[in-house]
């Protein structure tokens, strides 16, 4: 017996004393195959959603049950992915690109869920400095005179700096780039590295680092005075955080001394 009957049948005229014998043989077939197909469904779905979902003896209404309470909680899930997104800050815990790649698996959970937001837009506070990025640019003028009428600010225009970070644009291209070029020959000329070698590795396979490398007399002592080590690891780790996650394995490594 296919248990699906019920569900490609309507429900037929309930027994009453003057049903045809065909008619009995026909209820019957279809409250056989909705009692089994009830069984069967319930069977396959979990104890905490059956228990969470209005219980019916027809099949068909059993189902559309099911399948509201299931748009019911997706529209929870999606609300509670958003609340997180929305309140998403970047710490010193995490570096950049670990923010970001949280941020995506976010909107990629959003995206399977259906669900899409418009308009949106970031606003970025560092001291006295906003940075705003939107997708509307009508938004981004309804902000800047909110800000405007409450603050005293000044609009210095599309973003090329912040933070010694700078911003490179190419609209053809679609590509938004981050570069710390400057702080970086900064960082090399404070540790007197500016005429250094260039390699393509920050670190290449095999080096090994170990405390017998440590300052062994007061000639080494006296020169390291001059290169703070503490200090150049910070500075490297800050351009890694930033925009060079590519060094992070051999900041960890030099951090570790």
């Amino acid at each position: 017996m296919d248990i699906d009957y019920v569900i490609r049948n309507d429900e037929p005229p309930k027994i009453i004393d003057n049903s045809t014998p065909n008619q009995i043989l026909l209820y019957e077939h279809w409250e056989k195959s909705n009692c089994l197909s009830v069984m069967y469904i319930k069977t396959k779905i979990s104890v905490g959603i059956c228990g969470s979902i209005e219980q019916h003896e027809n099949v068909c209404e059993l189902l559309k049950a099911t399948d509201e309470q299931f748009i019911t909680s997706d529209k929870a899930f999606a609300s509670t992915l958003i609340m997180k997104f929305t309140s998403l800050k970047l710490t010193g815990i995490k570096g950049v690109r670990e923010h970001i790649m949280e941020m995506r698996d976010i909107v990629a959970q959003l995206k399977k869920l259906e669900v899409s937001g418009s308009k949106v837009y970031f606003l970025i506070l560092y001291v006295d400095d906003i940075l705003l990025a939107t997708n509307d640019k009508g938004l981004l003028h309804k902000v800047k005179q909110f800000l405007s009428k409450n603050f005293d600010m000044k609009d210095m225009g599309k973003t090329s700096y912040v933070i010694g970070i700078k911003i490179h644009r190419d609209i053809f291209q679609g590509i938004l780039g981050l570069s710390q070029e400057t702080y970086i020959n900064k960082v090399l000329e404070r540790f007197r590295m500016k005429d250094c070698s260039l390699s393509v590795s920050p670190i290449v396979k095999g080096d090994k680092f170990n405390l017998n490398q440590w300052l062994k007399n007061a000639l080494e002592r006296e020169q390291m005075k001059n290169i703070p080590y503490a200090s150049a690891v910070g500075s490297l780790m800050y351009a890694q955080v930033c925009t060079r996650p590519d060094i992070a394995f051999a900041v960890r490594m030099l951090g570790r001394y």
